[in-house]
């Protein structure tokens, strides 16, 4: 059905819905939901409304919904994803014919068993119904989950930071004075008439 004509009764129904599906779950969820649908608590009034013929058909299909997604474990997305990593095309073709006719040939999909089928994009069909062409899902992209999963790829706050160059932070004077330095270090005339090194300020500070 489609959800409750009143936006208010739509978010009661959903919002009991989540209620439901806490564990441990709360010993008064049509009051919770009642409240956090945005009612004033009244313990008679949300029993009321939730008795509603309209709000159990709509928790009711709300909750079908949920089943479907509970369902979904993570190990067997990640079984789905490795499908997709390790399938490989010559898998999807088999010979057919004998001597001088036999011939590869795409194999009935029907019959696929579920590490080819999983991988499976898209498929072209001839105009007599049979397979003209299949189309697997992206391996490079199933590797990267699979790798960042085991943790072959660290997170972004794991990743180097750049490196800072001093001269980000430096004056364009104090840049051009520590320039003049280093270069006369390098050629052996720190010490034999070239000035000391400057005392430096970062860039952004007064003189």
């Amino acid at each position: 059905m489609p959800a409750c004509r009143d936006p208010q009764h739509e978010r009661f129904a959903r919002e009991l819905v989540e209620q439901y599906l806490m564990v441990p779950p709360p010993k008064q969820p049509q009051l919770e939901a009642y409240k956090r649908a945005g009612f004033a608590p009244h313990r008679g009034n949300c029993y009321r409304l939730a008795r509603r013929r309209e709000i159990e058909r709509r928790v009711a299909e709300l909750m079908d919904e949920a089943r479907e997604y509970l369902d979904i474990r993570p190990v067997k997305a990640l079984v789905r994803v490795d499908r997709i990593a390790d399938a490989k095309l010559p898998d999807f073709y088999e010979y057919a014919g004998e001597g001088e006719k036999r011939r590869l040939q795409l194999r009935n999909i029907k019959e696929l068993p579920s590490r080819l089928a999983e991988a499976l994009a898209e498929i072209e069909f001839h105009d007599d119904g049979t397979v003209k062409r299949v189309k697997l899902h992206d391996k490079a992209q199933a590797n990267f989950v699979l790798l960042k999963h085991f943790g072959g790829i660290p997170e972004e706050s794991e990743r180097a930071q750049p490196q800072v160059n001093i001269f980000n932070v430096l004056s364009p004077e104090d840049q051009r004075l520590l320039a003049e330095a280093l270069e006369a270090d390098a050629r052996g005339q720190a010490g034999s008439g070239a000035a000391a090194a400057p005392e430096l300020e970062p860039a952004g500070e007064g003189a």
